[in-house]
């Protein structure tokens, strides 16, 4: 197994120079990309743009969890977390 694959760290390099993105948690382009299709699936549902789709869930209680390693959100897909995010909704 490549060393660099369980690192905390990735390295880019933008404009020839090498720039460290600190991650919180190794599945967290995982956790974006699922935020990403999820907020899309609720805009869709709602009928507003992909990015307010997006703000709604990252404003949100589900869109904290999905971020959080200890709830495993992040092992469902994208309809799964837009349907707790409505389910959260409707609890308020």
């Amino acid at each position: 197994a490549n060393d660099s694959v369980f690192r905390n760290y990735m390295t880019e390099f933008v404009d020839n120079k090498e720039i460290n993105l600190v991650k919180t948690s190794e599945n967290e382009y995982t956790m974006e990309i699922l935020a990403s299709l999820a907020g899309k699936v609720i805009a869709k549902a709602k009928g507003i743009s992909d990015i307010q789709g997006f703000d709604l869930l990252m404003n949100s209680k589900t869109g904290e969890m999905l971020f959080d390693d200890r709830y495993n959100l992040w092992n469902n897909g994208p309809d799964y977390i837009a349907a707790e995010y409505f389910l959260e909704m409707r609890e308020k």
